[in-house]
């Protein structure tokens, strides 16, 4: 019997900041109001970070000093973003 392990989720874009920003895990996670645990499994594809809380998404990315499109990785969801600013523009 084969079993086979799918990581559905990775986000190599969030592990990536971070290290060019040389912060550690826990230093993220601190500042974005989550658990250490469960911003590692951000990072290792446990747990969807483009699923996440908007408030933690927020949080992180001030934490990385990065934008959303920086460590967002799902194409529906930075089509979403790239129309909300693109509104957002309009709109000042």
């Amino acid at each position: 019997m084969e079993i086979k392990i799918i990581v559905k989720y990775k986000n190599d874009q969030l592990k990536k900041v971070r290290k060019e920003k040389d912060l550690s895990q826990r230093e993220v996670a601190k500042a974005a109001g989550v658990s250490l645990s469960a911003y590692q499994s951000y990072e290792q594809g446990k747990r969807d970070f483009n699923g996440a809380r908007l408030d933690v998404i927020l949080r992180t990315c001030l934490a990385l000093e990065c934008k959303m499109e920086d460590v967002l990785t799902d194409p529906e969801m930075l089509k979403l973003l790239k129309q909300y600013q693109a509104m957002a523009d309009n709109m000042e």
